[in-house]
């Protein structure tokens, strides 16, 4: 997806972005989250990249895991706005500016959400919890924090996105009288259903 996106100037539509950033935090996670995690996993659960790294690694695990919510999120809005709205009106308020400023604000709320306590939980304590060689989070005995987060990572977005499933399905039935429009946009639904249950399939063990 990354490479198509970068070599093929069709593909580089305004709804491709979300696809295109998706596929950055996808690819994050595969190939260097999953496999130092799986290393830390084989060795049961000693972690021997030393404790900097410990914290680089944690940063960015939870970084791009929300910000990949956060992009499915903006997915959803998206093809919702690209079915209610005329190509005409969707084209004039759906900008390319404006869908980067959404991409890179969700950016910089995934990093202002996890970056200082990642970093810093200790320092602000003023200990540390994590035992030598593991590689835990220093709030994972934080009540609040990890509920906040939570919230801001998975439930809010989870709900958003099933509401935006919903309002696609309304639209449709509206539109039912039109075959051409309905086949168009029950093919949206059908993909915005995939990602939905996709979403919550793989969050919610994880939260």
């Amino acid at each position: 997806t990354i490479i198509a996106f970068c070599t093929d100037h069709k593909l580089r539509t305004l709804s491709n972005y979300y696809i295109f950033n998706l596929a950055i935090t996808d690819s994050v996670i595969g190939f260097i989250c999953v496999p130092f995690y799986t290393v830390y996993a084989l060795m049961n659960f000693h972690w021997p990249f030393g404790r900097a790294f410990c914290k680089f690694y944690n940063l960015l695990d939870y970084i791009v895991c929300a910000e990949s919510s956060l992009t499915i999120l903006c997915i959803s809005v998206d093809r919702l706005l690209m079915v209610k709205l005329s190509p005409g009106v969707y084209s004039h308020k759906v900008t390319k500016r404006r869908t980067i400023v959404v991409i890179v604000t969700t950016w910089i709320f995934t990093i202002l959400l996890y970056g200082p306590a990642i970093i810093g939980f200790d320092v602000w304590r003023g200990y540390s919890i994590v035992a030598p060689y593991d590689c835990s989070v220093e709030f994972t005995d934080s009540f609040s924090f990890t509920i906040a987060a939570s919230v801001f990572e998975f439930f809010i977005p989870g709900i958003l996105i099933a509401l935006m499933n919903f309002l696609l399905y309304l639209d449709i039935r509206r539109r039912s009288r039109n075959f051409q429009n309905l086949r168009r946009d029950s093919k949206a639904a059908k993909n915005l259903s995939i990602l939905v249950a996709t979403f919550f399939l793989c969050w919610t063990p994880y939260t």
